[in-house]
Protein backbone atom coordinates (compact mmCIF):
# COMPACT_ATOMS: atom_id res chain seq x y z
CA UNK A 1 0.00 0.00 0.00
CA UNK A 2 1.14 3.69 -0.93
CA UNK A 3 0.06 6.85 1.04
CA UNK A 4 1.08 10.02 -0.97
CA UNK A 5 -0.07 13.82 0.25
CA UNK A 6 1.28 16.90 -0.33
CA UNK A 7 0.02 20.54 0.95
CA UNK A 8 1.24 23.56 1.06
CA UNK A 9 1.28 25.88 4.47
CA UNK A 10 1.46 29.60 5.15
CA UNK A 11 5.09 29.60 6.80
CA UNK A 12 8.70 29.60 6.17
CA UNK A 13 10.30 26.11 5.25
CA UNK A 14 12.41 25.90 8.31
CA UNK A 15 9.53 26.63 10.98
CA UNK A 16 7.11 24.09 9.07
CA UNK A 17 9.93 21.28 9.12
CA UNK A 18 10.38 22.02 13.35
CA UNK A 19 6.45 21.53 13.11
CA UNK A 20 6.55 18.29 11.34
CA UNK A 21 9.05 17.02 13.59
CA UNK A 22 7.15 18.25 16.58
CA UNK A 23 3.81 17.46 15.41
CA UNK A 24 5.10 13.38 13.35
CA UNK A 25 7.02 12.79 16.99
CA UNK A 26 2.82 13.00 18.73
CA UNK A 27 0.76 11.40 15.38
CA UNK A 28 3.36 8.63 14.14
CA UNK A 29 4.81 7.93 17.12
CA UNK A 30 5.13 4.00 16.28
CA UNK A 31 7.50 4.96 13.51
CA UNK A 32 8.94 8.40 14.74
CA UNK A 33 11.90 6.43 16.57
CA UNK A 34 12.75 5.05 12.64
CA UNK A 35 12.86 8.27 10.90
CA UNK A 36 16.28 9.56 10.12
CA UNK A 37 15.99 13.71 10.51
CA UNK A 38 18.12 15.92 8.07
CA UNK A 39 17.43 19.41 8.37
CA UNK A 40 19.65 20.59 5.68
CA UNK A 41 17.60 18.95 3.47
CA UNK A 42 14.68 19.47 4.97
CA UNK A 43 13.83 15.94 4.82
CA UNK A 44 12.60 12.97 6.97
CA UNK A 45 13.14 9.10 6.06
CA UNK A 46 11.24 6.26 7.13
CA UNK A 47 13.07 2.48 6.93
CA UNK A 48 11.52 0.13 8.82
CA UNK A 49 10.28 -3.81 8.52
CA UNK A 50 8.95 -3.53 5.27
CA UNK A 51 7.82 0.31 5.76
CA UNK A 52 9.83 3.24 4.13
CA UNK A 53 8.69 6.81 3.28
CA UNK A 54 9.43 10.28 3.30
CA UNK A 55 8.53 13.73 4.30
CA UNK A 56 9.84 16.65 2.60
CA UNK A 57 9.54 20.38 3.03
CA UNK A 58 10.29 22.57 0.02
CA UNK A 59 11.40 25.93 -0.38
CA UNK A 60 7.71 27.04 -0.97
CA UNK A 61 7.14 25.74 2.20
CA UNK A 62 5.27 22.56 1.04
CA UNK A 63 4.63 19.26 2.94
CA UNK A 64 5.41 16.06 0.81
CA UNK A 65 4.81 12.74 2.22
CA UNK A 66 5.46 9.60 0.25
CA UNK A 67 4.52 5.82 2.54
CA UNK A 68 4.61 2.68 1.50
CA UNK A 69 4.10 -0.14 3.83
CA UNK A 70 5.00 -3.57 3.09
CA UNK A 71 5.59 -7.13 4.71
CA UNK A 72 6.13 -7.51 7.53
CA UNK A 73 4.79 -4.07 9.54
CA UNK A 74 1.64 -4.40 7.14
CA UNK A 75 0.45 -6.98 9.57
CA UNK A 76 0.62 -4.74 12.44
CA UNK A 77 -0.24 -1.26 10.13
CA UNK A 78 -3.09 -1.09 8.00
CA UNK A 79 -3.76 1.54 5.41
CA UNK A 80 -6.89 3.33 6.89
CA UNK A 81 -5.60 3.51 10.25
CA UNK A 82 -2.12 5.43 8.68
CA UNK A 83 -4.39 7.26 6.64
CA UNK A 84 -6.00 8.91 9.44
CA UNK A 85 -2.51 10.00 11.15
CA UNK A 86 -0.88 11.53 8.21
CA UNK A 87 -4.37 13.49 7.75
CA UNK A 88 -4.16 14.14 11.56
CA UNK A 89 -0.28 14.90 11.19
CA UNK A 90 -1.30 17.61 8.59
CA UNK A 91 -4.59 18.62 10.43
CA UNK A 92 -1.99 19.77 13.51
CA UNK A 93 0.03 21.48 10.95
CA UNK A 94 -3.35 23.20 9.23
CA UNK A 95 -4.03 24.54 13.21
CA UNK A 96 -0.37 25.54 13.53
CA UNK A 97 -0.13 28.04 10.78
CA UNK A 98 -3.76 29.36 9.99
Amino acid sequence: MAITKSEKFNTTPDLLYNAVQDVAREELRDYYNFVEWDMANKKGSLKYMGAKGEFLVTNASELNINISIGFPVSLKANESDTVKKIEQLYEELRKKFQ
